[in-house]
């Protein structure tokens, strides 16, 4: 009898997967502007590295209600304008202005999951087929996977794959980042 190694992660299949925060879904334009307005009505924000360079997407940031919680909404280059691709929550950044506060105290997706909960909570709502890294300091990240070309959502959004991160402190979500690998 011959040994092989055995790739747990080969069998695993994300099906869950978070697509949004208060009705505004990922590479969606009519649900962005539905919740937000025309995208032409929001100003957007694009971080640099010491050098010039773009160190991420261009994104517009909007802001819970109670003034805590962030949410950039990231663009693709060559994306339609308002189809937001990858949506990342966290804290609120006070130095900076938010294009829009919404009405909610929490950025939280269809899910349910928002910043503060416990990794098992967010386990119990999304499966247990992901891999674990290790962030910056003390953060644990979980991370989610979709490269099923055949799955729902990417045949929705016509995008190759899916990726879902999740960082936790002392057990709590402190930040997450969810949406389509650049093509």
């Amino acid at each position: 009898m011959l040994w092989t190694p055995f790739d747990a992660h080969a069998t695993c299949k994300q099906v869950k997967a978070e697509s949004d925060i208060l009705g505004i879904r990922i590479a969606d334009e009519a649900s962005s502007a539905r919740i937000l307005g025309a995208p032409r009505e929001l100003s957007s924000e694009q971080d640099k590295t010491a050098n010039g360079a773009d160190a991420d997407f261009p994104f517009v940031r909007i802001r819970s209600a109670d003034g805590k919680q962030d949410a950039r909404l990231f663009e693709h280059y060559g994306a339609v304008v308002g189809a937001y691709a990858e949506i990342e929550v966290g804290p609120a950044d006070p130095t900076r202005v938010a294009a829009r506060q919404l009405p909610a105290n929490e950025l939280s997706t269809e899910r349910g999951v928002r910043l503060g909960m416990p990794r098992a909570e967010l386990v119990r709502l999304l499966g247990t087929c992901f891999r674990s890294e290790r962030g910056k300091g003390d953060e644990a990240i979980v991370v989610y996977a979709i490269t099923d070309p055949k799955h729902a959502l990417l045949t929705r959004a016509g995008m190759p794959s899916y990726f879902a991160r999740y960082a936790f402190k002392n057990d709590r979500l402190a930040w997450f980042r969810f949406g389509f690998e650049y093509p």
